[in-house]
């Protein structure tokens, strides 16, 4: 449970957002949130983190359009960080749109 905005925030808000965009404001703040990570393949595979994520009970659901992105229950993101996995750097935690820029700029190795 998210909790409430700030009436001076809402209030400012409210004075220069149209009604709509004020509205779409307050659904999104109600939305639960999600914690999304990535492989990194240097020193995994999806396959064993997925493997890893099953022994630990952490339901997770993979993003189509990111290859190695992962998304996960906010309520289970405390457990995602506990695992060696983590600890390992196996998983980086990671917003989805912070991983866009290496897959649309499409680099190669070795580039810098």
């Amino acid at each position: 449970m998210q909790k409430p905005l700030p009436k001076k925030l809402l209030s400012r808000l409210s004075s220069f957002l149209s009604d709509e965009d004020y509205q779409k404001v307050l659904d999104g703040w109600r939305v639960e949130r999600v914690c999304s990570f990535r492989v990194n393949t240097l020193k995994s595979s999806p396959a064993e983190i997925e493997e890893t994520l099953r022994k630990k009970d952490i339901p997770f659901r993979k993003v189509p359009f990111l290859p190695l992105a992962y998304v996960i229950d906010k309520k289970h993101e405390f457990a995602l960080k506990g695992t060696d996995m983590y600890y390992a750097g196996k998983i980086y935690v990671q917003g989805l749109a912070s991983q866009l820029p290496a897959i649309l700029l499409d680099l190669e190795t070795p580039q810098k």
